[in-house]
């Protein structure tokens, strides 16, 4: 193993059986101590080589049974309107959303780099209030995603925590109790490392890989819904089918 931290090399042979398949999801892993006798190491090179595929989404650990495979990506077709529940439905799994906090806030007293995007997605000012709800993300009972969402108070001006329990949606209530209509969004993808709040809240270490998510939506044409979703490792795959290549193309 010179040349290459140690965990490194047990990190990849591990990840390299998942990803080929001898190792499926729902089996089990080599404990730190058989891989401290196996590869020769520090418990320490085991540990953190563990760690780091349990932070990627290749493992979950069980505490007093071991650590199992746990890599089984949530596929998303790049193209038309989705939901993150809808794609937990599809892989015949269990959505569910646990609510972390619920908050009326002025623009200006948001979080930093979210202030800067209400004022430019939202078009709001810095004494508009908005609401910020926070949201962890599950399949089943694993924790796949954060939400952090932000509506301005002016559209909704009476939400109420219960109403975004369980698996109560924001859609629903802009639909169903406000009685907007028609809804449109875009997004934008982000490859990117998790801060120190989003990984405290998403169970890995800071600097951790996350996929990132920024949804704006508009409701009857005004802009509603500021979101962005922070996926644990790999948790999530994108697809897009990008059609016959023109022969113009140069390259791939």
């Amino acid at each position: 193993m010179s040349g290459t931290a140690k965990y490194v090399n047990i990190r990849d042979e591990i990840k390299y059986k998942i990803l080929s398949g001898e190792l499926k999801n729902g089996e089990r892993v080599p404990s730190e101590a058989e891989l401290c006798e196996l590869y020769q190491v520090s418990r320490i090179s085991a540990k953190r080589a563990l760690g780091e595929l349990e932070n990627d989404g290749y493992v979950s650990r069980k505490v007093g049974k071991g650590t199992f495979v746990s890599f089984d990506p949530i596929i998303h077709k790049i193209g038309g309107y989705y939901s993150l529940s809808g794609e937990i439905r599809k892989s015949g799994h269990r959505p569910y959303s646990r609510l972390v906090c619920f908050e009326k806030l002025k623009v200006r007293d948001c979080i930093y780099f979210d202030t800067i995007g209400l004022r430019r997605y939202l078009e709001l000012q810095d004494q508009d209030e908005v609401y910020h709800v926070m949201c962890k993300r599950y399949r089943e009972e694993e924790l796949v995603a954060l939400d952090n969402t932000y509506i301005p108070v002016k559209y909704c001006p009476e939400i109420k925590e219960w109403e975004l329990e369980g698996d109560s949606s924001i859609y629903r209530i802009i639909t169903q109790k406000y009685h907007y209509g028609q809804i449109r969004a875009w997004e934008r993808y982000f490859a990117r490392t998790v801060n120190d709040m989003e990984a405290q809240y998403l169970g890995v270490t800071p600097g951790s890989p996350a996929m990132k998510v920024l949804r704006v939506c508009l409701a009857d044409g005004k802009a509603m819904i500021y979101n962005w979703r922070v996926f644990r490792g790999e948790t999530i795959h994108l697809e897009a089918d990008l059609g016959v290549r023109p022969e113009d193309v140069e390259g791939l």
